[in-house]
């Protein structure tokens, strides 16, 4: 999806993607600095135009910053992969930055937690993982599941 595309989206659900506490240019700069990888554009629109929402996917980039360092350092969490999200039973998000391309994206995995254990020793997904095309398509399936409630 393009960034048009998912703008487009966001505008026809803006009571979904209604958000608080909208990002910064500089909070971006400092989190990708932090990650030592760049962000998917239409991410870095969503959290600076719309704030965290319920659709957005994201419960905070500061979360994401700490979750991903310890990760990395505690099972080895390859360089590259951002943890957006972190349900417990309910599974882990994972950004696969080292795939970010041209039009500014990246593919986004939901898989459960052991997965991440095989990701750390093996540099393999195990155990069925959903797989979105890009950040847009992973909100999109928020705003989807919002809608199913």
């Amino acid at each position: 999806m393009t960034l048009d595309e998912f703008k487009a989206i966001v505008a026809g659900n803006s009571e979904a993607y209604s958000g608080v506490a909208p990002e910064s240019a500089d909070t971006i700069r400092t989190v990708e600095s932090a990650l030592g990888s760049r962000l998917p554009l239409s991410l870095v629109w969503l959290l600076c135009e719309h704030g965290y929402s319920d659709a957005c996917g994201v419960a905070s980039l500061q979360g994401c910053v700490t979750d991903t360092l310890r990760c990395r350092r505690t099972i080895n969490l390859p360089d590259g992969y951002i943890l957006l999200n972190d349900w417990g039973d309910g599974g882990v998000v994972l950004l696969d930055a080292r795939k970010l391309d041209c039009n500014g994206d990246c593919p986004v995995v939901w898989t459960d937690v052991g997965a991440v254990q095989t990701l750390s020793e093996s540099g393999q997904l195990g155990r069925d993982p959903e797989f979105f095309e890009g950040f847009a398509e992973w909100s999109q399936s928020r705003l989807d599941q919002l809608r199913d409630e």
